[in-house]
């Protein structure tokens, strides 16, 4: 229930700090979520802070 492109724009908006406080792991939960309902975007963001080490 919900929208991978959405949670893919909250992971994007948590990793840059972009109208947010910057959160890594709020990021990776959202890219996550995104990846899981097929947003590739969201497995690559969800990699690249697994890769940072978060």
């Amino acid at each position: 229930m919900g929208d991978s492109i959405g949670y893919h724009n909250l992971g994007y908006s948590y990793l840059t700090g972009q109208g947010v406080r910057q959160n890594f792991e709020e990021a990776k939960e959202y890219f996550g979520k995104a990846c899981d309902m097929g947003r590739q975007k969201g497995c690559d963001g969800y990699k690249f802070l697994n890769e940072q080490g978060h």
